[in-house]
C-alpha cells in the first residue's frame, strides 16, 4: 500500500483511519507511569490535485494551525502495561467539518487534499519523553478514492467496509412497514375522539328516543333490553290462551 500515495476517506460524519494506527513500544521503565497521545499535523504548505493518474502539487492558501491531540483511552498506565501488547488508536475519527471536531474529543478536523502525518507522543507525567514520526503513515484526506488500486486494496482488507456494505444490503432487503397514524391504544386515550363519538351516539339516540349507554372502550353504543310493546294481535291471543286453560280445568272437574 505504501508504494502508492496513501489516501484516507474523510467525511462530515467522521471516518476511521485505515489502516489503524497501532504501535508496539519497548524500552519504557516498567514501574513508571506513562500516557500516550496522537496528533495529525500538516506536512507542508502544499495542496494536492489528482489528474492523469497521479497527484500534482499546488500551493495551498490554507493556513497551517496547531494540531489537535487525542489521548489514548487507557490514560496513565505503568510502562509494563504499555509494552505487553500493541497500542491501538482505533477510536480516532477524521472529519472535514470543523464543528464536528470541536464537539468530540476523538475527532480530528483535516483539510481535504493536503498531506498529513500522525505523530505518537509519549508522556511521563507532563513531560514528553519520546515522539514517533513514521513517514510511511503519511496520507492525503479525500472524500472519495482517486486511486482505484488503493481503493480496491482497502475495500478488500477493511472489515468495517465489508460490514457496512452487508448492513446496507440487509436494510434494503427489509420491507419497511409504515406505522398507522393511530393505534387502538391512542384512540382510547384520545379524549376528542371519544367526545365526538359520544355526541354522534347521543344524536342517534335522540332520534330513536332510546336511552344509550356509551362505552369508549368498545366504541359502539350499548342499548338496554326493552320490553316488547303489546299489539292488538297479542291482546287477542292472551285471552284465548286463558280460556283454553279454563276449559282444561273444567274438564278436569267433570272427570273428578
Amino acid at each position: 500500500m505504501f508504494r502508492n500515495e496513501n489516501e484516507m476517506i474523510s467525511t462530515c460524519a467522521g471516518r476511521r483511519i485505515f489502516p489503524t494506527l497501532e504501535y508496539s513500544i519497548n524500552g519504557l521503565d516498567p514501574q513508571k507511569e506513562y500516557s500516550m497521545s496522537i496528533h495529525i499535523e500538516r506536512v507542508d504548505g502544499k495542496r494536492f490535485r489528482f489528474g492523469e493518474g497521479k497527484w500534482m502539487e499546488l500551493d495551498s492558501k490554507e493556513k497551517i494551525t496547531d494540531p489537535k491531540k487525542v489521548f489514548h483511552r487507557d490514560g496513565h498506565q505503568l510502562g509494563e502495561k504499555w509494552m505487553e501488547k500493541p497500542i491501538s488508536f482505533d477510536h480516532i475519527r477524521i472529519t472535514n467539518r470543523k464543528s464536528r471536531a470541536e464537539g468530540k474529543p476523538n475527532y480530528i478536523y483535516l483539510i481535504a487534499q493536503h498531506r498529513y502525518i500522525p505523530i505518537l507522543t509519549i508522556y511521563e507525567g507532563d513531560e514528553i519523553v519520546h515522539t514517533a514520526r513514521l513517514e510511511h503513515t503519511e496520507f492525503v484526506p479525500v472524500t472519495a478514492y482517486h486511486n482505484d488500486v488503493l481503493g480496491a486494496l482497502k475495500a478488500s482488507n477493511n472489515h468495517y467496509t465489508r460490514k457496512d456494505r452487508r448492513r446496507r444490503i440487509e436494510q434494503e432487503a427489509v420491507v419497511q412497514v409504515k406505522k398507522p397514524k393511530f393505534s387502538i391504544e391512542s384512540i382510547f386515550h384520545d379524549s376528542s375522539f371519544i367526545e365526538n363519538t359520544r355526541n354522534e351516539v347521543e344524536d342517534e339516540a335522540m332520534k330513536s328516543q332510546l336511552r344509550v349507554h356509551f362505552n369508549p372502550f368498545l366504541l359502539w353504543p350499548q342499548f338496554p333490553i326493552l320490553p316488547i310493546p303489546l299489539t292488538s294481535k297479542t291482546e287477542e291471543a292472551i285471552p284465548k290462551i286463558e280460556e283454553k286453560e279454563n276449559d282444561d280445568e273444567e274438564e278436569i272437574d267433570i272427570l273428578n
